[in-house]
Order: C-alpha cells, then sequence, then structure tokens
C-alpha cells in the first residue's frame, strides 16, 4: 500500500461523497498498523484483515454482509 497515493485516492472521494469506503488488504491487522493509523483521520473507512487460508469454514462478515473465506479474515470500522 503506497502511503501517498492511496490517501490521495481517499481525499478525492471524499471530496464527492460520504459512502463508505472499503479497503481488503490481505494482512493482519498488526502489519497494516500504520496505514490503518493513517486512515482514522477519514470518515467511513471499513478495513478487511486477513489471509486467506484454503480449506477453512468460511463465515459471514456482519459488518460487510458477505461470506468471508477464513475464521482469519475479518472486516473493522476504522473511523
Amino acid at each position: 500500500m503506497s502511503d501517498k497515493k492511496n490517501l490521495d485516492l481517499v481525499v478525492e472521494f471524499r471530496n464527492y461523497c460520504a459512502d463508505p469506503i472499503i479497503i481488503y488488504t490481505g494482512y493482519r491487522e498488526e502489519e497494516a498498523a500504520t496505514y490503518v493509523n493513517a486512515l482514522k483521520q477519514f470518515s467511513n473507512i471499513l478495513v478487511k484483515f486477513g489471509r486467506f487460508v484454503p480449506d477453512q469454514p468460511h463465515h459471514i462478515d456482519e459488518l460487510l454482509g458477505v461470506e468471508l473465506a477464513n475464521p482469519e479474515q475479518y472486516c473493522k470500522k476504522i473511523s
């Protein structure tokens, strides 16, 4: 995740609407902490964390309202 370019995208998006921005990382929460902290200044940001692990039970993430591939994956509202 490139710091400046991704934040510029969020800023530009926020110039036009306040709809949720959902970021699918593929990282564990602690691996993305620096980027997540930078996103806290914006409203209505959701981040999906966790790696794909094959052959695991699926589950419905209540925040996203979708089925995720394994228990390690989850979504968190950042701001």
